[in-house]
């Protein structure tokens, strides 16, 4: 038996539409020179 326990923790969501392929998305959260270009 588990004594584990679960916390329920509130969550932000937010959808977005962007004119750029998955992959250009994903290169600029990924990547930090690019990361540094959104959010200096």
């Amino acid at each position: 038996m588990s004594d584990a326990t679960t916390t329920e923790l509130p969550a932000i969501e937010r959808t977005l539409e962007l004119d750029a392929s998955p992959e250009r998305v994903w290169r600029a959260i990924s990547d930090p020179d690019e990361l540094a270009r959104w959010f200096p």
